[in-house]
């Protein structure tokens, strides 16, 4: 089934399936491999066609399965290394309020993607992280009512999502409705599994199948984004193993960059949450988050 995702087109853009219930309704999409090691959507886009037969059981609409970073997962599948191959030249989640690239495989996928992001009503992109297992919804802060009603996250993240460059971002500029979510760990089943638990709730929340919303945690803690942390050097590192959602108090430094130390420069005790380990020089570390 991967192979038939990254293979199929639609509207000569590669990498897209549409299943068409052909019958008016909204157009939702599901976004897979934003970040080409993250594959746990290709995963739910399997359950969706072949286990669960969406074709048969969608009533209204078009649901887009997008496979969004081909390039970067044909090199991470080369490598196998869930700490490698995020993307070829730029992140994919920061360029869509930036000039277009050129030379940028990252550029040039987005501008072939944009006439179908056009097409789009409502899009979940699914991600997954390389440390730590947490479960955690990204949401528009106008959307986080609707938010949850369907998401089955320990935690969700409020921020501005439209003034970023992701592709969620991008839709929500357009008028549209969008969320991300990290399912929990790359090499972890159970990341897949609430992956396809999240897609079926929004489906259902929707009126697009027939069903009921499921939940496997309780209400989840709510974080507003305070400040995303760009490493300025090659020689970045946290000075301590922080997993989770872990405070730092006001003033303290948990990271040096180029021997320079790092401080929670806030007027409050913030939370320090980290996606991933390894980052490179000018992309994001991390994000300090504040409870609300």
């Amino acid at each position: 089934m991967f192979h038939q995702i990254i293979n199929s087109s639609y509207r000569w853009v590669p990498g897209i399936t549409v299943i068409d219930s052909w019958k008016p309704g909204k157009n939702i999409a599901i976004f897979a491999i934003t970040h080409g090691n993250e594959p746990i959507g290709l995963g739910v886009f399997d359950v969706l066609c072949n286990q669960y037969e969406i074709r048969n059981r969608l009533k209204t609409g078009k649901i887009y399965l997008v496979a969004v970073n081909i390039e970067a997962y044909g090199k991470y599948i080369q490598e196998d290394d869930p700490n490698k191959n995020r993307f070829i030249h730029d992140n994919m989640n920061r360029i869509s309020n930036k000039p277009h690239k050129e030379g940028s495989s990252e550029f040039r996928r987005f501008r072939e993607l944009v006439p179908i992001l056009d097409e789009i009503d409502i899009a979940i992109d699914l991600h997954s992280v390389p440390i730590g297992d947490d479960i955690i919804g990204i949401v528009d802060r106008k959307y986080l009512g609707q938010s949850l009603g369907f998401l089955d996250a320990e935690t969700v993240l409020v921020d501005d999502i439209g003034n970023t460059g992701a592709l969620t971002g991008y839709l929500l500029r357009q008028g549209k409705e969008a969320y991300g979510l990290e399912c929990g760990n790359h090499t972890d089943s159970r990341a897949f599994e609430t992956g396809v638990r999240n897609v079926l709730n929004l489906l259902v929340s929707q009126g697009v199948i027939d069903g009921e919303v499921i939940r496997t945690h309780a209400a989840p803690q709510v974080f507003e984004f305070a400040e995303e942390i760009f490493p300025e050097t090659d020689d970045f590192m946290f000075i301590k193993d922080y997993s989770g959602f872990s405070l730092v108090p006001e003033g303290e430094i948990f990271a040096l960059d180029g021997g320079r130390g790092i401080k929670n420069t806030l007027w409050y005790d913030a939370f320090l949450w980290i996606p991933m380990k390894g980052a490179k020089k000018w992309d994001g570390a991390g994000f300090l988050f504040r409870r609300i």
